[in-house]
């Protein structure tokens, strides 16, 4: 059984969470706050992409056995 590749759209993710913390810092004073949880969930979901590009290089075991 194969999933869906959700790489790209957790890098999509990462972009936007990123693109927001810079806009807020751009335009607010007291921002500071929400821009630090955008990139912390920038890289959280950059991690999650990157977790699931290295599950989809490993051989799935099970199909191997078959």
């Amino acid at each position: 059984m194969t999933t869906a590749n959700t790489a790209p759209g957790l890098e999509l993710a990462a972009s936007v969470a990123r693109n927001r913390a810079k806009l807020i810092r751009k335009t607010t004073r007291t921002g500071s706050a929400a821009a630090i949880a955008y990139d912390d969930l920038a890289t959280e979901l950059e991690r999650m992409a990157a977790r699931e590009k290295a599950r989809e290089q490993q051989t799935d075991m099970l199909e191997d056995a078959r």
